[in-house]
């Protein structure tokens, strides 16, 4: 047997059974025919007044009964056993469910069974290899099989589950013939023994501290899982989900502002998954005014095209207190791109400050719309307003917060022909164009310019977008 599983079969034996050892009791080993000359676990078991008896399908070294259906076990009477042990077995059998219902027939009323079982690894035949084991899976074959889970735990990665059963048959009633064991109450056993180094083999990854964690906060003890992820991350700075997992729990504590800077050291791990998105928009949902401040600040050290990214992401995860607050970072960088200040509005929008959202659009209002042909906007570069109105539709669309209405009414719109210079609206349309040319005279009643012209209206300009300009609507 695999060291692992032999340290899991005399942890049992010791924990559970080791203040019995003067008490008669009948002990099975399923599947226990000596492979390649590998260790058994019957040196474990070896109290005088103990009876163990190797059981398997075929006759080899170690087994003391032969069964010739692994579904029936007619050499072994009903009720007739205490403890039945099973190490790396039930992955070769093709049907375990009633491997686990012949356990409940030979167990006595308050037997025990201890079962070692893979939860991941290799194939590995003898001579079939069907099964990798979950807890929930072994809760499931137990509850099939009308027997009580006292203890189950898995470890992460190739690692086995290690899983005690009692037979739940009048377990607290007993009747004469019944087991001489206690009803056993789960002992933390698998799990201690995940937390021992020795067990680990001096191997530390950062899945060990990502499932303790978990296993800290299932229990409650959110203090304790604080304290794995601090360690986790003294080891591992730079593994995002145990920097997650932090921010997540540190917040759950009710200290958000203890999670700064963990949440800003989040932000610069790249790739940024939902996950983190979201746990970084609850901690700013429960900073004060001063915290929120310094953590925008902070944001400032971050690269602009990371920025942009968690910006772009944020809409779709509707984390739109932190996608404001990276636009604004981005915006203080360059105070004048347009697109910084669209996206910022409506990040402001979908945090329900709508005057904070209208006032960011009308500075940009204020910023690109032409008072002259001087100022006029940009048709050829990707700041234009033509390639702001789509963005900010675009952004509006992934902000699923924002109705259809109040974008209509606080966003954007296009301006009628006449608001345009008079330069721009007496230049010819360009060969081919669907459009009349205008001129200054009849600019007053001139078709509104559509959305897709393949034509610009401003004088010498060749782009495939129009120029256009921006205003809020009331």
């Amino acid at each position: 047997m695999h060291d692992s599983s032999l340290r899991k079969i005399e942890a049992f034996c010791r924990d559970y059974l080791g203040a019995h050892r003067a008490s008669a009791l009948e002990i099975v080993d399923l599947g226990a025919r000596n492979v390649d000359g590998m260790r058994t676990y019957r040196r474990f078991f070896d109290a005088p007044a103990w009876r163990y008896r190797g059981l398997d399908i075929e006759p080899g070294p170690n087994v003391d009964l032969v069964v010739a259906d692994p579904y029936r076990w007619d050499g072994l009477p009903e009720s007739s056993i205490d403890v039945l042990i099973s190490g790396q077995t039930l992955e070769h059998v093709e049907f375990p469910w009633l491997t686990m219902e012949q356990i409940a027939r030979v167990l006595r009323g308050g037997g025990v069974a201890c079962l070692v079982v893979p939860s991941a690894g290799p194939e590995h035949r003898h001579p079939v290899d069907c099964w990798r084991f979950y807890p929930d899976g072994m809760r499931a074959l137990a509850r099939h099989a009308a027997l009580a889970v006292v203890e189950v735990f898995t470890r992460l990665g190739p690692r086995p589950v290690a899983g005690q059963l009692r037979a739940a048959a009048e377990a607290t009633q007993r009747r004469p013939g019944d087991s001489a064991l206690p009803v056993f109450e789960d002992r933390k056993l698998a799990e201690r023994q995940y937390r021992d180094p020795q067990s680990r083999g001096g191997e530390v990854l950062p899945g060990f501290y990502a499932h303790l964690d978990l296993i800290e906060a299932r229990g409650g003890d959110l203090a304790a899982a604080a304290a794995v992820l601090r360690e986790g991350l003294a080891r591992f700075p730079d593994n995002a989900y145990l920097r997650q997992r932090q921010v997540g729990v540190l917040c759950a504590l009710g200290s958000p502002g203890a999670a700064l800077e963990p949440a800003l050291q989040l932000l610069g791990i790249t790739p940024i998954g939902p996950g983190a998105l979201r746990n970084v928009e609850l901690m700013l949902r429960k900073l004060n005014a001063g915290e929120q401040g310094y953590f925008e600040r902070g944001l400032d050290t971050l690269k602009p095209a990371t920025l942009g990214r968690i910006g772009e992401a944020c809409f779709s995860e509707q984390c739109f207190t932190l996608g404001s607050c990276a636009w604004a970072s981005l915006l203080r960088r360059r105070p004048g791109e347009l697109d910084y200040r669209l996206h910022r509005a409506v990040a402001l929008l979908g945090t329900a400050q709508r005057a904070a959202g209208l006032q960011a659009l009308a500075e940009a209002r204020e910023r690109n719309s032409p008072r002259d042909s001087s100022t006029a906007p940009r048709s050829c570069s990707g700041s234009s307003a033509g390639s702001a109105r789509s963005a900010i539709w675009r952004s509006a669309w992934s902000a699923r917060r924002i109705s259809c209405k109040s974008m209509r009414r606080s966003v954007l719109r296009w301006t009628r022909p006449s608001r345009y210079p008079a330069a721009w609206r007496a230049s010819p349309p360009r060969a081919g164009s669907p459009y009349p040319a205008t001129n200054s005279s009849s600019s007053t009643r001139a078709r509104p310019l559509r959305t897709g012209s393949r034509w610009c209206s401003s004088t010498g300009c060749t782009a495939t977008r129009r120029c256009c300009a921006i205003s809020t609507t009331r």
